[in-house]
């Protein structure tokens, strides 16, 4: 990750901020953030690097590094920033479509965060629903497990009935002869 580093970022941004004011950026771009606060970056991470497969048609290894990068040199500072300087530096990869398009979807996680947690709310929310569903096929299972242990007792009940009528019959049962 040398080609990113931070005097390169920096002279990238400074050029860039000339265009700043003629970009027509969605307006959760303009929120703040200061990514020391965010905890878990590592799911922040590779959020961000599905997302870029997901847009390009390549794997980017050089566009994931740089992302990241920039979330570390922005940790570092621990200076709240606003969207327009990710949105500028990843123009150029992502052309304007995808770069809106990311650049909102991480904006939205990156400024809702848990408060207690520093965990994006959509990554908890995630997980609070992935553990729900964990939990429904748990009980389901545990339902079909009783429901065919149930259906296993009834058949047991009904062979040990067929065997004692049988035996009733076989010994001429009835205990009517006289």
């Amino acid at each position: 990750m040398p080609a990113f580093s931070r005097a390169e970022g920096g002279t990238a941004s400074s050029s860039l901020n000339g265009k700043k004011k003629s970009l027509n950026l969605p307006i959760i771009l303009k929120k703040k953030v200061n990514f020391a606060k965010i905890k878990n970056k590592e799911e922040l991470n590779q959020w961000t690097e599905q997302k870029v497969t997901d847009m390009l048609p390549f794997e980017d290894e050089v566009l994931n590094g740089l992302i990241v990068n920039m979330f570390e040199e922005c940790s570092e500072t621990g200076e709240a920033v606003d969207g327009a300087k990710f949105y500028e530096l990843l123009l150029p990869f992502l052309e304007k479509e995808n770069t809106e398009t990311f650049m909102t979807e991480l904006w939205s996680l990156v400024t809702e965060l848990d408060e207690e947690t520093g965990i994006p709310k959509k990554f908890i929310e995630a997980r609070e629903a992935q553990k729900r569903k964990r939990e429904e096929k748990a009980n389901q299972f545990r339902k079909n497990r009783e429901d065919m242990e149930h259906r296993r007792g009834e058949r047991r009940e009904r062979d040990r009935d067929r065997k004692r009528q049988r035996g009733y019959n076989n010994h001429g049962g009835g205990g009517g002869g006289g």
